[in-house]
């Protein structure tokens, strides 16, 4: 995967196939690195954890960060196969741009920090300590860099505060950092019967 050693990552777990020192990360927990019928492929990056059509739905329109996901697969020249089933879409956060060399060991390091995850709990203490314009400004840090030179997903409204505030942090950090597990944390923390409600 492209940028798993970028400065973004503040921790990481390396991985080498070269190395002999293989990874089950990107091949059975989220980025499973085959198609059906068991084979490896490059244009798959058929994701263990399926994104819901509630998340999908999620995402601005033009948020970059909604090509993650597809309703259908990634092909390797960047198209996308449909499939006829209604609200079924796919993470597609794990492409491998090269064949692996095997469909369950890859040289993929599993994630653990970067620096996306920091400004975001940083928003949400900020939140929890009633400091709304210290939260909005460090959700304004990862909606800008998510807009990459364009102008969507839009920056933060300045006239959320409290529980509305806290709902729209949980909801960026699903949007940020989704399929890097994460996410059961943020439902235990958040509470079961919060989330049920979501």
């Amino acid at each position: 995967m492209e940028g798993k050693d970028s400065q973004e990552w503040l921790f990481q777990i390396q991985y080498d196939v070269l190395g002999e020192q293989t990874s089950n990360w990107g091949g059975i927990q989220n980025p499973l690195n085959e198609k059906a019928g068991g084979k490896k492929a490059t244009d798959w990056g058929y994701g263990r954890m399926s994104p819901t059509f509630k998340f999908a739905l999620s995402f601005e329109d033009g948020d970059p960060r909604s090509q993650v996901i597809a309703k259908g697969r990634i092909k390797e020249d960047n198209s996308i196969q449909y499939y006829n089933r209604s609200k079924v879409w796919f993470s597609h956060k794990y492409r491998f741009s090269s064949q692996p060399l095997s469909r369950f060991n890859t040289d993929m390091n599993a994630p653990i920090l970067r620096f996306a995850d920091v400004i975001l709990v940083y928003a949400e203490a900020a939140a929890e300590l009633g400091l709304d314009s210290e939260a909005h400004d460090a959700l304004d840090l990862i909606l800008t860099r998510a807009q990459n030179g364009g102008s969507s997903p839009a920056l933060v409204d300045r006239s959320l505060t409290g529980d509305t505030l806290k709902e729209f942090i949980f909801w960026e950090r699903a949007r940020e950092l989704c399929f890097e597990g994460h996410g059961k944390f943020d439902i235990v923390r958040a509470g079961l019967d919060k989330f049920l409600a979501r």
